[in-house]
């Protein structure tokens, strides 16, 4: 998860609970709308390992029929496959 980078680079200092409210600011308003809709208590609020159930829900679905069309309407053009 590239949040877990983020978490072990330039954030390795800061608390959970700190950790958890910028996780909230990078999930977006559709992330924080699930996240508001779980009963949570005040303990859990403060708990990264809480939120992450939360990828499943803002993390784009894959469709590899769609991946395999693009793949296959791909134009070479000046680029080599290198």
């Amino acid at each position: 998860m590239h949040i877990q980078l983020i978490f072990e680079g330039p954030l390795k200092d800061k608390t959970e609970e700190e950790k958890v409210a910028f996780l909230l600011i990078w999930v977006g308003e559709k992330g924080h709308d699930v996240s508001q809709s779980w009963t949570l208590t005040n303990e859990e609020k403060k708990k990264l390992e809480t939120y992450k159930k939360i990828q499943k829900h803002v993390q784009p679905k894959r469709n590899p029929v769609f991946a395999r069309f693009q793949f296959n309407n791909e134009q070479q053009g000046e680029d080599t496959i290198e």
